[in-house]
């Protein structure tokens, strides 16, 4: 029981490493600034994506009382749309304290006047993402409440190949390797949006025709 469960999470950690680990490793080949750069850009999102990873662990600590024994679509669906609010409007505030650093305060990151303008010019991806990784990373939350550990596996097994693939073959700019790591989140949360919708839906048939075989009796 162990296994299975913490093999898909090892999958996931070890996963986002890699996505991370190969957007620096593609920078190496554009310049010491764009390296900089980089480095400076991920520390920094690792510092406000903490909000996001916190979401996932709330997800995980309060959800499964909706879940478990019984699944309780009042409950669950009174706490995931709190969460949401919460994902929505952090994430916006994470965004938009992003961009007016970057925009404006990029001086006190690095002294360099060409890193601080290659950072400036990768605001809306920074952003972007941003507002994007606390709904990924809620829906992530509620993806391991389930125990759908299936889905972590397939979820980070297309999102791997397809930023991989990007950057190797498309991403020849340092715009580019954040435009992939926009898509990197963007795919994250489509395919978590759908399984989600999906596995509600299933669980929503199956207390109906329980509630009509219990009404036929």
């Amino acid at each position: 029981d162990l296994m299975r469960m913490a093999g898909p999470i090892f999958f996931v950690i070890v996963s986002k490493i890699l996505c991370y680990g190969g957007m620096t490793l593609r920078c190496t080949s554009l310049g010491v600034e764009s390296l900089a750069a980089q480095s400076i850009l991920m520390r920094f999102w690792f510092f406000f994506g903490c909000f996001g990873d916190a979401l996932s662990q709330t997800a995980q600590s309060f959800l499964p009382v909706s879940l478990y024994p019984t699944f309780s679509k009042e409950k669950f669906a009174s706490m995931f749309r709190k969460l949401v609010y919460i994902a929505s409007f952090g994430g916006l505030g994470n965004a938009l304290v992003s961009n007016a650093i970057l925009q404006k305060l990029g001086g006190y990151l690095t002294n360099d006047i060409v890193i601080v303008d290659i950072m400036r010019q990768q605001t809306g991806f920074m952003g972007s993402s941003l507002l994007l990784h606390a709904l990924t990373m809620l829906l992530e939350g509620t993806v391991i409440a389930s125990r759908d550990f299936n889905t972590l596996f397939v979820t980070y097994s297309v999102t791997l190949l397809l930023h991989f693939g990007i950057l190797t073959f498309f991403a020849e700019t340092f715009g580019a390797i954040w435009r992939t790591f926009l898509l990197f989140q963007t795919t994250r949360l489509g395919l978590y949006s759908w399984r989600v919708w999906r596995r509600r839906r299933q669980q929503n048939e199956a207390e109906l025709q329980h509630q009509r075989l219990m009404l036929s009796l």
